[in-house]
C-alpha cells in the first residue's frame, strides 16, 4: 500500500484515545513527512530499508508497490527473472554446494530426494524483480508455495549432508595434498629454502622461480606445507 497524507490522518483517527503521547507524536512527524511529499508530488513507498553486506540501503517491497514505484518514477532498467525448479541441480546444490560431484546424486537418499520432488521440473519455483532509485535497491522476491516444503524436506538430511560435505572436503584435501607433494618435495630439496634469514616471503619468491606456471596461492600453499614439513623435521 502506498502511504499518503489522507491514509495516514483517517488511521490517526481511527485510533482515537487509544493512541498513547508518544504514538501520537510518532505518527504525527510520520504525517507531516507525508504531507510535504503530498505537496512535492513525490512517490512514498512505505517500507522500512534493511542494509546488505554491501551496505546499500534495501527495501523489500511487495508487487503491487514495486510496480507503482515502476510507474511513478519510469526507471531506464527493471531487473526481473524467473527461476524454473530443476530437482537434480537444486538438491545437489542446497545439499552440497555450487560445486559438487554430479556422483553424489547416486546416494541413495539424495536419489529418493530427487525422485519426490522432480514432478515440479520446470515449476517456477522464485521470482525476483529489482529496482534501483536514488541509492536505494527496491527487491521483490516470492518463492511458489511448495517451495518451503522443499527447503524443509532438504533440511532434514542436513546431518547426511554435513557428514558427506565432510568427506567430500577431507577428499579434496588430501587429493590436493597428493597433487602439491612433488613441488613440496622439490622446493625443500633447494639449498635456498633452508638458507640463514630465509623466511616465508624469500620461500615464496624461491617457489615462484622454481614453478612459473604455478598460482601464486597455491605456491603460497606449497610453501605453508614445505614450511610444516621443515619445522617437524629440523625443530625450527
Amino acid at each position: 500500500m502506498q502511504l499518503n497524507y489522507g491514509t495516514l490522518l483517517a488511521r490517526l483517527s481511527n485510533k482515537g484515545d487509544d493512541m498513547t503521547g508518544d504514538e501520537r507524536d510518532i505518527d504525527g512527524m510520520v504525517a507531516t513527512v507525508c504531507a510535504a511529499a503530498a505537496e512535492a508530488g513525490s512517490h512514498v513507498v512505505e517500507v522500512v530499508l534493511t542494509f546488505n553486506d554491501a551496505k546499500i540501503p534495501v527495501a523489500s517491497i511487495d508487487a503491487n508497490n514495486l510496480a507503482a514505484l515502476i510507474r511513478a518514477i519510469r526507471p531506464r532498467l527493471v531487473y526481473c527473472a524467473s527461476i524454473p525448479f530443476n530437482a537434480g541441480d537444486q538438491v545437489l546444490t542446497d545439499l552440497f554446494g555450487d560445486d559438487a560431484d554430479e556422483a553424489l546424486l547416486d546416494r541413495p537418499r539424495v536419489k529418493r530426494l530427487v525422485a519426490k520432488w522432480r514432478s515440479r521440473d520446470g515449476h517456477t519455483a522464485q521470482a525476483s524483480a529489482v529496482v534501483v532509485a536514488d541509492g536505494v535497491m527496491h527487491g521483490l522476491l516470492v518463492e511458489a508455495p511448495w517451495y518451503g516444503e522443499y527447503e524443509a524436506d532438504v533440511g532434514a538430511h542436513s546431518e547426511e549432508t554435513d557428514q558427506l560435505r565432510n568427506e567430500r572436503e577431507r577428499r579434496i584435501e588430501a587429493e590436493a595434498k597428493k597433487r602439491l607433494d612433488p613441488l613440496v618435495k622439490r622446493l625443500m630439496a633447494d639449498t635456498r629454502f633452508a638458507g640463514p634469514k630465509v623466511g616465508h616471503s624469500k620461500r615464496l619468491a624461491l617457489a615462484c622461480e622454481l614453478f612459473p606456471d604455478e598460482d601464486r596461492q597455491v605456491l603460497s600453499e606449497v610453501v605453508d606445507m614445505a614450511e610444516n614439513r621443515h619445522w617437524l623435521t629440523a625443530g625450527r
